[in-house]
Order: C-alpha cells, then structure tokens, then sequence
C-alpha cells in the first residue's frame, strides 16, 4: 500500500515564487539556436526546463538530504 503525504501548500508556493525568479529563457533559446551543437527542439527544452525545476523544487523541500 502506497501513502501519499499531503504537500504544505506555503511549501510550495514560497518554491513557486522563488522558481518565478529564475529566468530560464536565455538559456532555452540558446539550446534552440540552428548555430548550437545539440540544437534542442522545443519540447526536448520544455521538458528539460520541467524536469530542472523538479529537481530545484527537491532541493528546496529536502536541504537537508544534499
């Protein structure tokens, strides 16, 4: 049986607000760039972008775990 903890809702929105800070743009365009060595389509972007605030919003939850 699998327990599902509830997520403090300020929790996550204190990540929300710091996450919202981050500008992540300049970094996706450049990987989008025809001139660029792995040149990423925008979902490839989009999913890494996703999966680096995953980890950012795991590092802000469990400091204490780095």
């Amino acid at each position: 049986m699998v327990v599902y903890h509830s997520l403090p809702v300020q929790s996550f929105e204190s990540f929300l607000q710091k996450a919202h800070q981050l500008d992540l743009a300049p970094i996706a365009y450049q990987l989008m760039q025809p001139h660029a060595r792995l040149r990423w389509t925008k979902p490839q972007v989009v999913k890494a972008i996703a999966q680096y605030l995953a980890f950012l919003y795991l590092c802000d939850r469990y400091p204490h775990l780095q």
